[in-house]
């Protein structure tokens, strides 16, 4: 006796896409109102104090309308056009920190997005994957070794972000490699990683006690 494959029904398809799609937008909408809500908070509720929301949204959209206003209208009138207290301490410093924490999180969110993608494991992370401890290797060293990198110049603040970052990457590369030439499966993935992790860590260990006067000063 065969038995007979049961086809899904055309009907029953379409109704699942349609789920999908609802759960999608609803999905979509509710982080976008959470963000707004974050936004909010982080402008009203932040170090010097608690300014109110609608205080806040007001000097906010008062300070945008003044800092782009022509340079005629400015010259017409300056005093009409300085920001007050309020206003330059949302513009100039609630501001920045926070579409800087919102570039932060969507970058954290992509590539989370993108290590689970690609290394097929829904629980991986940068310290799985041995980029936390590449990242810090070389940002350490860089401190050390009181390295300079010649397109940004002796001394920058920025040499031990790029160095770590160049670090990130190439412990990523190395995992990646590692793990392709194993078989490419999950499981090597996090293997690979995970050695890659703490073979790191251990230059860590070492760049730290060495030259203890240059990490006194940094």
């Amino acid at each position: 006796m065969k038995l007979k494959r049961k086809e899904t029904e055309p009907g029953a398809v379409e109704s699942e896409i349609a789920v999908k799609k609802r759960r999608f937008v609803g999905i979509v909408i509710f982080g976008l109102i959470m963000s707004f809500v974050a936004f909010l908070i982080s402008i009203s509720i932040s170090s010097g104090g608690v300014i109110p929301v609608s205080e806040a949204l007001s000097s906010l959209f008062s300070a945008i309308g003044k800092m782009t206003a022509s340079e005629s209208a400015k010259a017409a009138d300056p005093s009409a056009y300085e920001l007050n207290t309020v206003e330059l301490y949302i513009y100039q410093a609630r501001l920045p920190r926070t579409i800087a924490a919102i570039g932060v999180g969507a970058g954290l969110a992509v590539a989370g997005c993108m290590y689970q993608a690609i290394i097929r494991n829904p629980l991986v992370d940068p310290y799985i994957t041995g980029v936390s401890s590449g990242a810090g290797c070389l940002a350490i060293a860089a401190v050390a070794f009181s390295v300079s990198l010649p397109f940004i110049g002796n001394g920058s603040l920025y040499v031990i972000p790029v160095m770590a970052i160049i670090g990130g990457l190439a412990a990523f590369a190395v995992t990646m490699l590692v793990a392709e030439r194993s078989g490419g499966s999950a499981t090597n993935y996090i293997l690979a990683g995970t050695i890659v992790g703490f073979a790191l860590s251990s230059f860590q260990t070492v760049f730290l006690s060495m030259n203890q006067d240059n990490f006194t000063n940094a």
